[in-house]
């Protein structure tokens, strides 16, 4: 709370000062400015109430209390003399009163001509918001005496001096505060109460003549609050509007938080209409024929509002803002209303005082014909910094589709990047250093300098290390670098980088080698192809390099540089040898999950034709047919590969098959299949087998690694995940969420990748395979450095077809149910609430997967750019929420409609 200016004068008296003491105390008063702030503002009311001290609620300019010199007030004080008999009423009753219109009083006194019996007195209320208009202060003084018309009318001047008293009879340690907003609301229900339905809004309309306070179209007095400072009223040239006051909220709101109350005045011919005003909290809006909201959200708001459901339950009474900012969410729902006031009788909230339920049907109507929206919870709420909440109950619950909403209270905090790569190399010495068989993870961002520490750790000549990259570019790029450097090192050779140089015959021969999984027999291949000598020169210097380096790398005695793919080949004791097995990005997901094998049953079939039938693998053939006719999902044991199998000429995986022991059986009208086409006849698929070697100690660095993932497929005991700290973006980050953009959204929207083109201008895109140009695509931009520092487009969800996110929980051994379906609906993911295809919260574990994957895809692309590095701008266009992007809305609407 601020401090509170008054006008208080230091001279104490015990009784009533004389006419010649009251006027050199009216001259001297406007100049006596004090600040009272909330540690001591009792000892100053005590200087008024016993103590005799003469003060005037407001401050002035210049000095001089006079109304065209007003400054401003924040207390606001009735006198109750008593001198009418008419009018004759009890400290007692007053003080009931107050309560019973929620207008809590912050003092008392008795004034210096009391009785004993405390017949006269003042009260003060003291106000959330600083008074800087006279006209706005008239208006809240006018509202106290319609409530209270025993109190003296000289109320209504706000230069008003008042004396000290000889007895403070109340204060309320609490500091307790009104605000305009309830005040006037609050007077309209006295109204009520007083004339009835049938004639309180005749005294409504006087109101606003006497105080010129303007009416709505719902002739209700026009008061409101405004929670966003953008939502103000302007006229046709951009300007406030001049007959629209604001005052701010300057009690204790949540960090960021401010509450306008907005105030609309006549203009002198008629009140002013406010279809155009656009509040977050209590602002106009067309009328509805249905609510936004329907009654099955109620049976939401529970689970996820901890307020609402202690008070569902009965758990604790809510005090009068509580129940006010829940009544203005549950207002927006069919039926909110009657399920609220349910509640209230339900858990006796007035059985003492039976009116309140009176007072709370007609608060409700009252926010319905004042056409509030929603309150946010930083206004009211006690558990807004243990939850995790959007702006109010009702997006919290049930965002808008085609919106992302950040959730509060989760927002992960971001460090700059010299402090992130700090922690990063600190996490990473105590992973290098742990002397242990386990998976040591480190979840760390793109671009924090990953590559250059994993070389000064290869500069210490008494280590030896091995690097494994998702792709040959990458390591290629860090072995050239290690060179530079002067670092002892070599690096596996790969057939693909030279594949071009070689005749078509023999490179056609190696790719189908590889494509049906007999990497040994690439090995056997080429040394015949040597020995027969029937290649021209160039093409036999390329294989005689290639396996002169294959057997320096198996003999080397320093520092490797490899791939992925080639890791999963070594044995054992060919890892044994290394200080330190680094694994840079996911292998999961860049070795398995990019890996599954896809087996035509009519191709399982012919090569039953063509081998013994008592073979291992012709058992498991048929085995894996008959399954695949009573059931989706089945598992066979793995088997050996034996070399009689080589002569098979269908050209299939045959050796991952003998190895793969989790298998699903895809239809060509597999509802599993969405997100996928052309499926042209029934086939069984698997994930080549993935596994790392036991009783080895791996470190693998990753900006998408998942903790969940990790401990699913390697076993929670076996992984020490590190969450490296996350640092800020140099660069900016956008999205655009307005369509989902699954691939089958932008076939729908034809041309849509044209129009984000034309509208965003950048050259660079990165989207789907089949619409993308370049080798930059979903599925292919893990490591890629060629776009860093580059405007980026990132078009599309990477979604995948359900079967594989149940396949790889059923690879897994995990339980899963296997009529999982995606469906459309609200979700919270990381610091973000939003409407997703997705399955629902009793399938946590396939949603755990779906979402790591379509996120380390968009991140990957994302990271291509090098935000964390590079001043430059990356925009996605994806209904799935990226962290540290601005929520932005699609500018050419319009044009796609």
């Amino acid at each position: 709370m601020n401090d509170i200016k008054i006008s208080l004068d230091s001279m104490r008296y015990s009784s009533k000062p004389d006419k010649w003491e009251a006027n050199e105390i009216h001259i001297r008063i406007g100049r006596k400015v004090k600040y009272l702030n909330q540690k001591h503002i009792k000892s100053y009311i005590e200087g008024i109430g016993q103590n005799g001290q003469s003060f005037c609620p407001a401050t002035f300019k210049s000095g001089e209390n006079k109304r065209e010199n007003f400054e401003q007030m924040q207390l606001l004080v009735l006198d109750f003399n008593n001198n009418d008999a008419n009018k004759i009423t009890s400290w007692k009753q007053i003080k009931e009163k107050a309560r019973a219109y929620n207008l809590p009083i912050l003092f008392a006194y008795c004034t210096f001509s009391s009785t004993k019996d405390n017949e006269r007195f003042r009260i003060g209320f003291l106000n959330n918001a600083v008074i800087t208009y006279a006209k706005v202060a008239e208006i809240m003084l006018e509202a106290l005496l319609r409530i209270f018309p025993e109190a003296d009318l000289k109320a209504k001047d706000i230069s008003q001096m008042y004396y000290g008293g000889k007895k403070l009879l109340y204060f309320d340690e609490s500091i307790p505060m009104i605000n305009i907003d309830s005040l006037i609301s609050n007077m309209s229900l006295y109204l009520y109460d007083r004339y009835g339905k049938k004639h309180y809004k005749d005294k409504i309309y006087n109101f606003s003549d006497r105080t010129g306070l303007a009416l709505t179209d719902q002739k209700m007095l026009d008061v409101s609050v405004i929670e966003e400072m953008g939502n103000f009223d302007h006229d046709r040239n951009g300007t406030l509007s001049p007959n629209t006051i604001y005052i701010i909220d300057s009690g204790d709101k949540s960090p960021g938080i401010k509450l306008y109350y907005r105030i609309a005045v006549n203009d002198g011919i008629k009140s002013i209409k406010l279809n155009n005003v656009n509040n977050s909290s209590s602002c106009k809006k067309k009328t509805k024929i249905h609510l936004p909201y329907r009654s099955s959200d109620l049976n939401k708001i529970g689970s996820v509002c901890q307020l609402f459901k202690e008070f569902e339950d009965g758990d604790r009474r809510l005090n009068q803002d509580e129940l006010f900012g829940l009544a203005t969410n549950l207002i927006q729902i069919e039926s909110g209303s009657t399920r609220f006031m349910d509640i209230l009788r339900t858990h006796f909230y007035f059985d003492d005082n039976a009116k309140k339920y009176s007072d709370w049907n007609y608060y409700l109507n009252y926010i319905k014909k004042m056409e509030c929206k929603s309150s946010s919870c930083d206004n009211y709420c006690r558990y807004i910094n243990q939850c995790n909440h959007a702006r109010d109950i009702l997006s919290t619950t049930k965002p808008e589709r085609h919106t992302i909403i950040k959730l509060a209270n989760c927002k992960e905090q971001l460090h700059d990047r010299d402090e992130a790569a700090e922690d990063f190399a600190q996490k990473f010495k105590i992973a290098f250093e742990t002397d242990d068989n386990k998976i040591h993870v480190l979840n760390a961002p793109t671009a924090l300098g990953k590559s250059t520490l994993i070389l000064d750790y290869m500069d210490n000549p008494n280590l030896k290390i091995l690097v494994a990259f998702p792709s040959n570019d990458l390591k290629n790029e860090l072995y050239e670098k290690a060179i530079g450097r002067g670092i002892k090192a070599v690096k596996t050779p790969s057939l693909l980088e030279v594949k071009d140089k070689l005749p078509s015959n023999i490179w056609n021969h190696i790719e189908s080698l590889y494509q049906i999984g007999k990497h040994h027999a690439v090995f056997i291949y080429i040394k015949e192809v040597l020995a027969k000598g029937k290649v021209n020169k160039l093409c036999s210097d390329i294989l005689k390099e290639y396996l002169k380096d294959l057997t320096k790398f198996y003999t080397s005695d320093c520092h490797v540089f490899t791939t992925h793919s080639r890791l999963l080949t070594l044995d054992h004791w060919d890892l044994k040898k290394y200080d330190a097995i680094i694994i840079d990005e996911d292998i999961i997901l860049n070795c398995m999950m990019r890996n599954q094998v896809e087996i035509p049953i009519s191709k399982l079939e012919k090569i039953l034709d063509e081998i013994d039938a008592n073979t291992k693998l012709a058992k498991k053939i048929l085995m894996a047919v008959e399954a695949a006719k009573i059931k989706s999902w089945f598992t066979l044991s793995n088997i050996m590969y034996d070399s009689v199998y080589d002569g098979i000429s269908t050209p299939l995986d045959i050796p991952s098959f003998c190895h793969a022991e989790k298998f699903y059986f895809k239809t060509k009208l597999d509802e599993n299949n969405l997100f996928e086409s052309n499926q042209h006849e029934d086939s069984i698929v698997f994930f080549k087998p993935l596994k790392l070697k036991h009783n080895v100690k791996y470190i693998m660095l990753s900006a998408t690694v998942n903790q969940k993932i990790c401990n699913y497929y390697f076993g929670a005991n076996k992984v020490t995940f590190y969450n490296c700290k996350k640092a800020k973006y140099i660069g900016t980050l956008n999205q655009y969420d307005n369509n989902t953009m699954s691939q089958s959204d932008i076939d729908k929207n034809h041309g849509i990748i044209d129009k984000i083109k034309k509208f965003t201008g950048f050259v660079e895109t990165i989207t789907f395979k089949k619409y993308g140009k370049g080798n930059c695509h979903y599925g292919k931009t893990t490591g890629i450095d060629t776009l860093k520092g580059k405007n980026i487009d990132v078009i599309g969800t990477p979604h995948q077809p359900i079967w594989i996110y149940k396949l790889f929980a059923y690879t897994m051994g995990l339980r899963f149910d296997e009529n999982a379906k995606l469906k459309y609906q609200i979700v919270r993911y990381n610091e973000f609430g939003f409407w997703f295809m997705t399955f629902d919260n009793d399938n946590e574990l396939l949603r755990n997967i779906q979402f790591w994957m379509i996120e380390s895809e968009l991140e990957q692309a994302v990271g291509r750019a090098r935000l964390l590095r590079e001043n430059c701008t990356v925009n996605v266009f994806s209904n799935f929420p990226l962290k540290q992007a601005y929520s932005k809305k699609f500018e050419y609407d319009e044009e796609l409609k």
